[in-house]
């Protein structure tokens, strides 16, 4: 939180660009957004991937990164 709040410790855009940044946020963000659709739909994970067999792809979070994210969604 101090990084957001303090000009002194916000971090340099070249790293929060790079995958050592970006690609754990990616990771994060995506894993968040289906926790929320489980919760919003009131359904297991395995209940909403039994609804979306088939149809899960790396788009999944809007990210190309986001391929390693669906591939940790539909792990069993």
């Amino acid at each position: 939180m101090r990084q957001l709040l303090d000009e002194e410790c916000t971090l340099d855009l070249t790293y929060l660009v790079s995958s050592r940044a970006s690609f754990p946020l990616v990771g994060l963000i995506g894993l968040a957004g289906c926790y929320v659709t489980c919760i919003i739909l009131d359904k297991e994970p395995r209940e909403l991937l039994a609804e979306l067999a088939g149809r899960i792809q790396y788009s999944t979070a809007g990210h190309s990164q986001s391929i390693v994210t669906a591939a940790a969604i539909v792990s069993p």
